[in-house]
């Protein structure tokens, strides 16, 4: 048990799992490196698309500014038709005012001359008068039209030109608002982008600790002989020799015992065979039982893919077994013989481990609820890690 550790490897094994690593190794730096470049993009699209969100608000507050600006211009274009159209008003009553004024004057005239011979000194001073008043009113009144025409003309203009800045303004409008749309459009792209360089850095991260490859998109094809196996072989060869050298230690101690027939084994080989040699003979036994743990074993491991061993040095026997398929070397499961079972042994006791803890919540682990099945639950467990990590075509 002590030399569980030690894997007695051939130089070709060793170069091969040596190779192995350092390719591990290799392709650990690289999704590292490639973890860190797609944080950086990450980040970069991060402060992109806050330098695009800032873009955003300060189009959008100009854009309410631009629309603010715009109400204004239309209330004082509004405000500014409606004052021209009361000057306009204005303009044809004192037009009618001057015309009244005109026929007047015409009036007085054509009164004046009927009664000059009644009145001659005194009414022309009066008409004289008359007149000049009226000339008077009447270029006040053409001042004042001549007044109105220019604020007329002055307020068209304002118009005009207050029609002019509304139409640049609704100009200005629609390109902000297109420029806003191409804006938020790559915002999103960004944010897009962000996204898939974190889903990517999340996969790369996986894939640095689970190792070489990703048990959720790969399958891993295990070959009968492979350094790995050999190495395996290698590792419980050392257990052997532990049993064998036991089993040496026990013939040693028992001595002379005898054999159910009353004889001892030496003494009765030797009447077999008197030219065999006892220690030979020892021997040879020792390799045939070496032999066949060997082959049982093995025979064990092939046909159930369960390599068992039994742990010395515990107060029950206590079972130790691993599948082939396992995703680690350190996945394995525990089971001890019941306390005062018996004769009547129908099943094994599950020691807590971490592998027991995963399969315990798993359909598997209901074959030993249920139906108290120790080979239904082993046989579920090995082929739900077959599935998973060997692939079948």
């Amino acid at each position: 048990e002590k030399n569980d550790g030690a894997i007695n490897a051939g130089p070709l094994e060793i170069i091969t799992v040596q190779r192995g690593l350092d390719e591990m190794a290799g392709r650990t730096k690289l999704l590292e490196r490639e973890k860190t470049d797609l944080q950086r993009q990450l980040e970069t699209a991060q402060k992109r698309a806050t330098t695009l969100e800032k873009q955003i608000q300060n189009e959008t507050e100009a854009q309410s500014r631009s629309t603010i600006t715009q109400k204004e211009t239309e209330f004082h274009l509004e405000k500014a038709q409606r004052d021209l159209e009361t000057l306009r008003a204005q303009e044809g009553i004192w037009k009618r005012e001057a015309e009244s004024l005109r026929n007047l004057l015409e009036t007085c005239d054509q009164v004046g001359g009927t009664k000059q011979q009644l009145a001659k000194s005194d009414t022309r001073e009066q008409s004289s008068f008359s007149v000049k008043a009226l000339e008077s009113s009447l270029q006040a009144t053409r001042d004042e039209v001549r007044l109105l025409t220019e604020a007329r003309d002055r307020l068209s203009g304002e118009s005009e030109s207050n029609r002019n800045e509304c139409k640049d303004l609704q100009k200005e409008l629609t390109r902000v608002t297109e420029k806003f749309g191409q804006l938020r459009e790559a915002l999103l792209k960004e944010r897009a982008k962000a996204e898939e360089a974190d889903i990517r850095a999340a996969k790369a991260e996986a894939l640095a600790g689970k190792g070489s490859f990703n048990t959720d998109e790969t399958r891993a094809l295990h070959l009968q002989n492979n350094p790995f196996t050999e190495a395996l072989k290698e590792k419980y060869q050392s257990q052997i020799d532990a049993l064998q050298k036991r089993l040496e230690d026990a013939e040693k101690a028992s001595g002379n015992s005898k054999t159910p027939g009353g004889t001892s084994l030496v003494s009765s080989s030797s009447a077999v065979r008197p030219d065999v040699d006892p220690q030979k003979l020892h021997k040879r036994l020792k390799e045939s039982f070496k032999e066949q743990i060997g082959l049982f074993r093995e025979g064990v491991y092939l046909m159930t893919g369960y390599k068992v061993d039994m742990l010395p040095n515990t107060e029950r026997p206590t079972f130790r077994v691993r599948s082939m398929y396992a995703e680690q070397e350190q996945d394995h499961l525990l089971f001890v013989w019941p306390k005062a079972a018996g004769d009547d042994v129908v099943s094994l006791d599950l020691v807590e481990t971490d592998q027991a803890k995963i399969l315990s919540a798993t359909d598997s682990y209901q074959y030993m609820t249920k139906f108290n099945s120790l080979p239904a639950f082993l046989a579920s467990v090995q082929l739900s890690l077959f599935e998973k990590q060997t692939f079948v075509g």
